[in-house]
């Protein structure tokens, strides 16, 4: 989130953190995600993914995307059912 609290003023403005690789990255497919990483680049992968009617559209989507969407299904899932069920422990 960019209105984080502690989030130092050059990671918001998307600047270099001393000598050390940082890349902000806000992305929109639907809604906004902001993503902060030291890991990857700001490399794109080619994806085809299926729209109305069956047809196939090609984008350049980034690899920090891509990773976060194949990597973190189970979780975010959990999150989802967490949210959606309340727990009561006694």
């Amino acid at each position: 989130m960019a209105n984080r609290r502690g989030l130092p003023v050059p990671v918001k403005q998307g600047l270099k953190l001393k000598g050390q690789q940082v890349m902000v990255l806000g992305w929109k497919d639907k809604r906004l995600v902001l993503m902060l990483s030291t890991f990857h680049g700001s490399y794109c992968e080619k994806i085809q993914r299926t729209i109305k009617r069956g047809a196939i559209e090609e984008l350049d989507k980034h690899s920090v995307i891509c990773d976060y969407t194949s990597k973190m299904g189970a979780v975010d899932r959990a999150d989802h059912y967490c949210a959606s069920y309340a727990f009561t422990r006694l």
